[in-house]
């Protein structure tokens, strides 16, 4: 961003003073002030991460090498994040709803059913927010690109030399070749060989590819 002059800007929608939420399995509408409602939720959300004692410091203590401890990361690459929710059921033995407002939040962040979703993905993605749940949430919904994503995107794509960006070609099978390279083939049977490949296919659309 500083390399193209982008700046920030203040979400609106971040910083608004009530929040509409549904309970109740999404029966009752309810309208609530976010002063009551985040410091509440970013509790549970700092103890629901806090599985170490230490905030995940112990377990990813650099975020952007987080393989450094590898006995830690085996320790707990068992859990789910289900299993997690589990273990600190107690805080919610009087307040079934902020109990369903977390899950509702967690599910909203791994975009799948808790009981298949990674604990230590969470954690890895808690530790990039320096720890800390608001910190966490400045940088992942209180500031945005005052430029919009896609100009960052575009500025980034321009800067490249000889580089080939295809839109609407969908992929149908990735596969590794005799020689250890990457052959991809697309839906009207277009092919690609490289050294390498990174892979960022949504899960909901994951089964469409061999």
């Amino acid at each position: 961003m500083t390399r193209y002059g982008f700046s920030l800007v203040e979400s609106e929608g971040a910083v608004v003073d009530h929040i509409s939420i549904l309970i109740d399995n999404g029966t009752k509408l309810k309208i609530v002030p976010t002063t009551d409602l985040y410091p509440k939720l970013f509790d549970l959300m700092n103890k629901f991460s806090d599985i170490d004692g230490e905030r995940g410091r112990t377990i990813f203590p650099l975020p952007h090498a987080p393989l450094t401890v590898h006995e830690a990361i085996r320790t707990y690459d068992h859990l789910s994040m289900q299993d997690r929710l589990d273990q600190i059921s107690s805080l919610f033995t009087d307040n079934a709803e902020m109990r369903a407002i977390l899950v509702a939040y967690l599910s909203m962040n791994t975009q799948c059913d808790l009981a298949k979703s990674g604990f230590l993905d969470h954690l890895y993605f808690w530790a990039l927010g320096d720890y800390d749940t608001s910190r966490t949430w400045d940088k992942t919904s209180r500031y945005k690109i005052r430029q919009g994503t896609s100009a960052l995107a575009q500025a980034m794509l321009d800067d490249c030399q000889g580089v080939n960006l295809l839109l609407s070609t969908p992929v149908t099978s990735i596969h590794r070749t005799d020689d250890k390279r990457v052959k991809i083939q697309t839906q009207s049977d277009q092919f690609f060989v490289a050294h390498s490949a990174i892979i960022t296919i949504p899960l909901n659309a994951l089964h469409t590819v061999a």
